[in-house]
């Protein structure tokens, strides 16, 4: 039988690989090509995939009250936590966010000026 606390742990193991996809592809998006495809793939997706993961944990948790967290993990696991990942989540979308909005005004701008010169 598969231990209950394997949930949390698979959680926490998700959100952190899917914090250091999101942070490599904010940092390295429209330089190379490949991380225009990986950061809404594994960035966005990740989050929202952790999230939903997330919810319906506490929810079978709230339910059932049969899955239970080690010591170590427990603390993590309360209801303010939710509010907690939304505003990280928030705190991490939106600079990634104004950087695109940045990097399509500043391709916007050098087509117009291209087209003055040309």
């Amino acid at each position: 039988m598969v231990e209950t606390y394997v949930i949390p742990t698979i959680n926490l193991v998700v959100m952190a690989i899917t914090t250091v996809l999101y942070t490599l592809g904010c940092v390295f998006y429209g330089t190379r090509k490949f991380s225009k495809k990986l950061h809404p793939l594994f960035s966005f997706s990740g989050w929202i995939g952790t999230l939903i993961f997330f919810f319906i944990y506490m929810l079978g948790r709230s339910i059932t009250r049969s899955l239970s967290a080690p010591d170590y993990l427990s603390a993590l696991y309360i209801p303010t936590l939710i509010i907690h990942m939304v505003t990280a989540t928030i705190t991490l979308i939106l600079p990634a966010l104004l950087l695109f909005i940045g990097l399509k005004r500043r391709k916007g701008k050098t087509d117009r000026s291209m087209k003055k010169i040309g």
